[in-house]
């Protein structure tokens, strides 16, 4: 069938980690943040919205800025939520990583490896250390500190596709996605850790997900 002719290939360095050394077993959870990253500060979108997807996915349909359906309309707290992506909008398919808690109000607590084998980060509180894989700094600024189980449960339980307007990326996403991932790397070893920081990105960054 042949390519469009607006497709394009962007290579990257494979299989590198957070010290930029090859690393087999981090691969696959390391390469989609990173390589996006890369791509992004080396190529860029040529379209106004980026989607990130995973290589086994197949689309019944076009994959668009307009989102239906989305199950944050069941609690957006400001009227209506936004039904297309844009500056400032981030939206992305509901996975079953997290599932709605009965003490919904509570802080949400990083379900982490333990025991965690950094000394400094074990002696961190959990808010601590969510707001350290978040901002880089245990007393950092950062909307990870106080999230409830409720917010992450309806607007962040998420993955592929990933979608978000391109000065978005250029501003913070593509950043924040990389260095959360990193630093989660060194406390979360299971391989949904690029899901869960593309999560910890829109919460460090006060974003709701459609």
């Amino acid at each position: 069938l042949g390519l469009p002719e607006n497709y394009r290939r962007h290579f990257i360095e494979q299989g590198f980690n957070e010290k930029g050394t090859h690393d087999v077993m981090g691969t696959h959870v390391m390469n989609k943040p990173l390589g996006v990253r890369a791509w992004f500060r080396e190529a860029g979108p040529e379209r106004d919205v980026l989607a990130v997807i995973d290589p086994d996915f197949v689309f019944l349909k076009p994959l668009t800025p307009a989102v239906e359906g989305s199950q944050a309309a069941l609690g957006w707290p400001e009227g209506s939520p936004p039904r297309e992506v844009r500056k400032g909008v981030v939206a992305a398919q509901r996975w079953a990583e997290i599932r709605k808690a009965s003490d919904r109000q509570e802080d949400f607590v990083l379900d982490l490896d333990y025991p965690i084998n950094d000394t400094a980060l074990a002696r961190l509180t959990p808010a601590e250390l969510r707001t350290w894989v978040c901002s880089g700094r245990a007393t950092g600024s950062s909307g990870c500190t106080h999230t409830s189980n409720e917010d992450v449960w309806l607007y962040h339980a998420s993955g592929p596709p990933m979608l978000a307007h391109k000065e978005d990326w250029d501003e913070w996403l593509a950043d924040s996605w990389r260095d959360i991932t990193v630093r989660l790397r060194k406390v979360y070893t299971y391989y949904f850790v690029d899901m869960w920081s593309w999560m910890l990105a829109n919460i460090h960054h006060g974003k709701r997900e459609l």
